[in-house]
């Protein structure tokens, strides 16, 4: 009598185990990176609006996020798409602005050693956020360490992504003043570093300097400048569309921010 066993494929089993495995490295990653979720889909959204405003559809918000994925310098990227073509001063300038994540490579490199095929897709997706979660976080003993990081990696890859489609989306139909938006990143890091180096009775005071500065700031853009007339700081600064490039001159300020963003990720 024949084993029918014996003649089924053992593709099938492997295909489920790593089905298995990737689901469990999903659901022990999760939990660490829902406070990602939370600061990326509001700052995401906040660039998405920006670059609507600027005239940058959802493909560029897309590529720009999903491509050069660098967080404060496409907030940075905005000014220079709309600005005189200087490719190789974008270059320099992201090289200057992610340089922090040489130091960040350094610190993974044992973290990441023996992880073959996915040592690569870590690295570039490697941001401030991730590399907090990954350098304190550790594997459950029924995930590997590949999986769990590699899970960590791409959720926050995948919440930037989809914070910066949802906030450019949103920027079509929703017309308000972004003047003072560009600060949200600023606004947060300050916020973090007040919160690190206050003593705890007087961190509530330093709150509130910070978030008055903060609405301050928001207050004078919205406010406009009277020099250019009335209405600079709202409906006119939506019907600008600053777009000054061709679309061959941004697709390269584009290249030049993703490969600075890049040389300091893989340099390590």
């Amino acid at each position: 009598m024949t084993n029918t066993n014996q003649n089924r494929p053992a593709g099938g089993n492997a295909s489920g185990r790593t089905t298995s495995a990737w689901r469990r490295a999903i659901a022990a990653a999760f939990p660490h990176t829902v406070p990602v979720l939370t600061g990326y889909l509001v700052l995401g959204a906040a660039y998405g609006v920006l670059m609507q405003s600027k005239g940058f559809g959802a493909p560029w918000v897309l590529l720009m996020s999903a491509v050069a994925f660098c967080g404060s310098m496409q907030f940075a990227a905005i000014t220079l798409l709309t600005s005189a073509f200087d490719p190789l001063g974008a270059f320099i300038m992201s090289v200057m602005v992610n340089a922090r994540h040489l130091f960040y490579g350094v610190s993974m490199l044992e973290k990441y050693r023996g992880l073959g095929g996915a040592k690569p897709i870590l690295i570039y997706t490697l941001s401030d956020e991730t590399f907090s979660v990954v350098f304190s976080a550790e594997p459950p003993p029924d995930v590997s360490r590949k999986d769990f990081y590699l899970a960590i990696s791409l959720l926050d890859y995948a919440y930037w992504v989809g914070g910066s489609l949802l906030g450019s989306l949103a920027g079509q139909f929703i017309r308000f003043d972004t003047t003072g938006l560009d600060f949200a990143l600023t606004g947060l890091f300050v916020v973090l570093f007040i919160e690190q180096i206050s003593p705890q009775p007087h961190q509530r005071h330093h709150r509130r300097c910070v978030y008055r500065c903060g609405s301050g700031r928001l207050r004078r853009g919205s406010a406009g400048d009277p020099r250019h007339g009335p209405g600079f700081g709202r409906a006119a600064y939506w019907e600008e569309k600053a777009m000054t490039l061709t679309t061959t001159q941004a697709l390269l300020i584009a290249l030049a921010v993703t490969a600075g963003a890049m040389l300091t990720r893989f340099l390590p």
